[in-house]
């Protein structure tokens, strides 16, 4: 198990407060989410979706921002009770992004979106290689140029 020095800590801090005594912690085992995978999701899977809605544009980071709420509302929600009355509401992606983009790439698939031009190597390559030295400014307008992603708006 990698512990950062900073959580490392605060764990230590915890674990000395008196206020703690006697409280139980449970360490669970899970497959962390990425870096990468978090930057592919908000740098090219959000954007793609976003691209292909009317009156959206993918450069703007607050359509974007719209997109990923409704996305996370329609595939990784929860249904919680208010004054007797039932709501769905978004749930965090942490923890959840693998299977809320591949939830979201089924979606886009069946729905017809073009998402073999989708590919976390080419978006890496795009993001470290082609980006830095004045490449398009988005991944979905290297899709375009590249004539993988056909213009839309």
């Amino acid at each position: 198990m990698q512990i950062s020095e900073y959580n490392r800590k605060a764990l230590n801090a915890f674990v000395h407060d008196p206020e703690n005594k006697g409280t139980i912690m449970v360490i669970e085992s899970r497959t962390p989410e990425s870096a990468e995978m978090r930057n592919w999701f908000e740098g090219a899977l959000v954007p793609f979706i976003t691209y292909f809605q009317e009156g959206y544009d993918h450069r703007n980071w607050e359509d974007n921002r719209k997109v990923r709420e409704w996305l996370k509302q329609e595939f990784n929600s929860e249904g919680i009770v208010v004054k007797g009355k039932t709501h769905i509401v978004p749930k965090t992606s942490k923890g959840e992004l693998k299977i809320l983009s591949e939830k979201i790439l089924q979606w886009a698939e069946e729905n017809g979106y073009p998402t073999k031009a989708l590919n976390s190597d080419e978006y890496k390559t795009w993001r470290d290689t082609i980006y830095p030295y004045g490449g398009p400014e988005n991944y979905l307008d290297y899709l375009h140029e590249c004539g993988k992603l056909p213009k839309c708006n």
